[in-house]
């Protein structure tokens, strides 16, 4: 804690804006809301089958999480904005490949929509 709080907030928002930056370019459906100031560090992709990315994610030893749906990424204060392209670098090839290998439409991200002000599915507790 030698940081402080207010820097490691800072730190992570400035990441998790990136990310969420570059999740929209691509086109893919942010479920988070875009602006910082009204999220946490918690990205959230709408993504078919996020289970089986996490999976694949894990395998080149990236961690992140799902929930029904949806694709978690929390970067933390140390990650890095390299670290924010390789994981999506990663996602562009596992959705490509779904593709490939006969996913069709289930291996591609949904159309673009990015939440406006709180996610726009509730929370389960």
């Amino acid at each position: 804690l030698e940081i402080g709080v207010e820097r490691i907030r800072e730190r992570t928002r400035w990441l998790a804006d990136d990310l969420a930056r570059k999740v929209v370019e691509r086109g893919w459906t942010l479920r988070s809301p875009l602006d910082g100031a009204q999220r946490s560090s918690i990205v959230l992709l709408e993504l078919d089958r996020p289970d089986e990315l996490v999976s694949a994610l894990s395998q080149r030893g990236i961690v992140v999480d799902f929930r029904p749906g949806l694709l978690r990424i929390s970067p933390s204060f140390f990650n890095t904005v390299e670290e924010n392209d390789l994981i999506l670098a990663a996602l562009d090839e596992l959705i490509a490949a779904r593709g490939a290998n006969g996913g069709g439409k289930a291996g591609a991200p949904p159309k673009r929509r990015a939440a406006q002000g709180r996610s726009a599915r509730p929370r389960k507790s």
